[in-house]
């Protein structure tokens, strides 16, 4: 795997699972009488980006594994 290539596949898999990873520990605040019961009390973002960001390099090397093993071929790409 090319530099460039992890590069763009991490790009990718974080913003994939960031969809992931957003929800992670959101506490409705109902004591408020809002009717968004889904709503987070609080911003978390530095808290969500550096797991999301975990998350992805996890997935990128094991992605990158199998790029490696012959588990995923790419030599129609080329």
């Amino acid at each position: 795997m090319s530099v460039s290539f992890a590069i763009f596949t991490f790009i990718n898999v974080w913003w994939v699972t960031l969809f992931f990873v957003l929800p992670f520990g959101v506490r409705a605040d109902a004591d408020k009488g809002v009717g968004y019961v889904a709503a987070p009390k609080a911003r978390r973002w530095k808290k969500v980006v550096l797991i999301n960001s975990l998350v992805s390099v996890v997935v990128t090397a094991i992605i990158a594994v199998m790029i490696a093993n012959g588990a995923v071929s790419l030599k129609h790409m080329e």
